[in-house]
């Protein structure tokens, strides 16, 4: 496991778009493991680079899908008119660019500084505050989504917003206790300094066994009610 992780933090630091895509592929194949009970579970990077790649490139697009309401939002109530953003297209298509590009850094730091920089986006307190609750919701739900990827073993499942948002309302205690885990764990990782890529990259991991266990409490916790249902109908119909 040692040279698994020296391995995937060491493509974070030099190329850092390419190790976030692989970060997030090599996590997602770990949880697909991790749900087959497939052993070991941390998978060789030989001979998985390519699926790994296109995992992690495939949920980089679930990730974009769930902010393209706050995206929507962001130019919608931002831009004055139609003729403005045909005016500043230019910095548009570079703001879309860089997201697309490194997701991580660009996702919470570009809105802000766009609205910061540039006096043709405005917005009202009302609107900022829509804002941050579209931004600040894809970030709460993108783990329910992603469990469900490697549960239904579909990057289709990632987008089924029903369901995700039925794993964490009916389980809200285990999910909010893995998101205040998760936390720690990114603080921790960011604090190490030189050996952040490492740190990141090893949080990435553990983040994903979090939830994977909240998932794993829900669904005991739905057969076992469907379970004593089935047992009530039977006794009843006795």
């Amino acid at each position: 496991w040692k040279k698994k992780l020296f391995i995937g933090g060491l493509l974070f630091f030099p190329f850092p778009p390419f190790g976030w895509i692989m970060a997030l592929g090599y996590r997602s194949l770990v949880g697909m493991r991790m749900l087959e009970g497939t052993e070991p579970i941390l998978p060789p990077w030989r001979g998985n680079l390519t699926l790994i790649f296109m995992r992690g490139v495939k949920a980089s697009a679930i990730i974009l899908s769930h902010f393209s309401p706050f995206f929507l939002m962001y130019w919608t109530l931002g831009l004055e008119s139609y003729a403005s953003a045909v005016e500043h297209s230019s910095e548009i298509l570079v703001f879309m660019a860089l997201v697309a590009l490194s997701p991580p850094v660009f996702l919470p730091s570009l809105p802000w500084y766009y609205w910061w920089k540039y006096s043709w986006m405005t917005f009202s307190l009302t609107e900022a505050g829509l804002l941050l609750l579209l931004f600040f919701g894809a970030v709460f739900i993108l783990p329910a989504s992603f469990v469900h990827v490697g549960l239904h073993g579909r990057f289709l499942a990632g987008f089924k917003a029903r369901s995700a948002w039925a794993f964490v309302l009916e389980q809200p205690r285990a999910y909010l206790e893995a998101w205040f885990v998760s936390l720690l764990v990114s603080a921790f990782a960011i604090s190490i300094g030189l050996f952040i890529p490492w740190g990141l990259f090893w949080s990435y991991l553990v983040i994903l066994h979090l939830f994977v266990d909240a998932l794993s409490r829900w669904e005991t916790e739905v057969v076992r009610q469907r379970f004593k249902a089935s047992r009530v109908f039977d006794l009843s119909s006795r």
